[in-house]
């Protein structure tokens, strides 16, 4: 009998990072943490509170953005450039 395929360590690191990141935003955009820029500070004229969600919100994009030009191509998928 045949056990499932042994991933290599680099998968399972890349599939734990896809989950911790969204968990992480969930985290840090919860009210306890909000709170903590809730000051009535300006930055530039922006409230801090807004400087820290837009800074989160940017710090999500990127990160999923380094995720996912890391991700392996499947042996399916057509080579860059191949238009047909």
């Amino acid at each position: 009998m045949a056990g499932p395929p042994i991933r290599p360590a680099r998968d399972t690191r890349r599939r734990d990072a896809a989950f911790v990141l969204p968990a992480f935003g969930t985290l840090v955009l919860l009210p306890p943490f909000l709170n903590l820029f809730n000051r009535g500070l300006l930055v530039f004229g922006v409230p801090l509170e807004a400087v820290y969600l837009f800074t989160v919100w940017l710090a999500l994009i990127l990160g999923a953005f380094a995720m996912t030009r890391r991700r392996p191509r499947g042996a399916d998928a057509p080579p860059l450039g191949d238009d047909g």
